[in-house]
C-alpha cells in the first residue's frame, strides 16, 4: 500500500510540474482597451505569412502581408472581433496561416506525445528503481535473519 501511494505521489507531482506551464499560455490581453492598430499587431504575431518562410505577418516585409496586415485593420474597424478575423483569415489561406495550430486531431497527438513519452519512462523508472529497492530490502531481511 505504501509503494502504490508512493507511485501516487511521484505521478501526480510529475503530472503537476509538466501541466502547470500551460497557465502561462492564457491570454492575458483584452480586446476592448487595445486600439485598432495594437489589436491588429497582436493577431500579425499569431499568423503566418503565406510567402515567407516562419515568419508572421507582423515580422514579414512581402507586399501580401502588407496587404493581410490593411485587412486586419479594416476587418477589425468594421466591427469584428479577433476570432472572426483570424476564422477570416483561415478561410481564406487554411489553417497553415496560424503560427499555433489547434490543438486537435493529428496537431494534439504532437503535443500530448512528448509528455505521454515522459510519464511512461518517469513511471518504468520510479517501478525499477522501487523493485530493486524492494529486493534489496528482502535480500538484507533474510540476510539478517540467518
Amino acid at each position: 500500500m505504501i509503494a502504490f501511494l508512493r507511485r501516487a505521489t511521484i505521478f501526480l507531482v510529475c503530472f503537476i510540474t509538466l501541466w502547470s506551464p500551460m497557465s502561462l499560455f492564457a491570454d492575458q490581453t483584452s480586446g476592448s482597451t487595445l486600439n485598432t492598430e495594437q489589436r491588429m499587431w497582436l493577431l500579425a504575431e499569431e499568423l503566418a505569412c503565406p510567402v515567407c518562410d516562419g515568419q508572421s505577418i507582423k515580422d514579414s516585409n512581402a507586399e501580401l502581408a502588407q496587404q493581410m496586415r490593411a485587412l486586419i485593420v479594416v476587418l477589425l474597424d468594421s466591427g469584428r472581433n479577433e476570432k472572426e478575423v483570424t476564422d477570416y483569415l483561415v478561410l481564406r489561406y487554411g489553417e497553415e496561416i496560424l503560427l499555433d495550430p489547434p490543438k486537435s486531431g493529428f496537431q494534439l497527438g504532437v503535443w500530448i506525445g512528448p509528455v505521454l513519452f515522459i510519464l511512461i519512462g518517469v513511471g518504468i523508472v520510479s517501478s525499477k528503481l522501487f523493485s530493486v529497492r524492494d529486493s534489496m530490502d528482502t535480500s538484507s531481511e533474510s540476510g539478517s535473519s540467518e
